[in-house]
């Protein structure tokens, strides 16, 4: 399934094997409740003795897994004997320009300074994408990102009317984790032995943090 939305127009589109099979277009205001009612309706149902994700029904458990192996060595296969392919380098056609301007940054700046001396949070990572039109691939920008900026999570995404790559940083923690209705949360770089207002109070007090 792939789910886009622009300017209030969602496009949902359920793949088969032989393709894409059914497209649905909505007009939204926000995507989020779409979105929610979509997870409600595939949602795993949780049954007794069964880890929560099951995947697949447990009729089809040993077709899905030999279905997956296939799968698996068709990759490989690929990527061993497959033929190269030639993507066209990418052609900027306007200047990289920042998003927010230097005076806009550093007022977001000075908010997150005053939010961590008044012991709201602790850490903030603020972004400032540079933007440029361009055209041909993304593709050559993945594998420079790749080489250069090296992370376990690394994607590059490419449908009909979207592409993107992308490098994401997350430290080696444990990965939020919802059972039923509770969120476990382990903070980017917090220090289990203190307490998370403390250590706030702590980087908003000394000028080096």
């Amino acid at each position: 399934m792939e789910i886009t939305c622009t300017d209030g127009k969602m496009r949902i589109r359920k793949t088969s094997l032989g393709g894409w099979s059914e497209e649905e277009l909505r007009t939204v205001d926000h995507p989020g409740q779409v979105l929610r009612e979509i997870i409600d309706e595939n949602r795993t149902p949780e049954l007794p003795g069964i880890p929560t994700f099951t995947g697949v029904r447990s009729a089809d458990l040993e077709q899905s897994y030999e279905k997956a192996e296939a799968k698996l060595n068709e990759i490989e296969k690929i990527l061993k004997t497959g033929e190269k392919m030639e993507f066209p380098p990418i052609q900027l056609k306007t200047e990289i320009k920042p998003q927010f301007s230097e005076e806009k940054y550093e007022k977001m700046v000075e908010k997150a300074k005053h939010y961590i001396r008044e012991g709201d949070i602790f850490q903030v990572v603020l972004s400032n994408p540079m933007r440029a039109k361009a055209e041909e691939s993304l593709f050559d920008t993945y594998r420079v990102l790749r080489t250069h900026n090296p992370s376990p999570y690394m994607l590059y995404f490419s449908s009909d009317d979207i592409e993107s790559a992308h490098a994401v940083a997350y430290a080696k923690k444990i990965v939020p984790q919802m059972d039923k209705d509770e969120i476990v949360v382990i903070t980017l770089s917090g220090r289990g032995d203190k307490d998370c207002a403390a250590i706030a109070r702590y980087r908003g007090e000394n000028i080096h943090e």
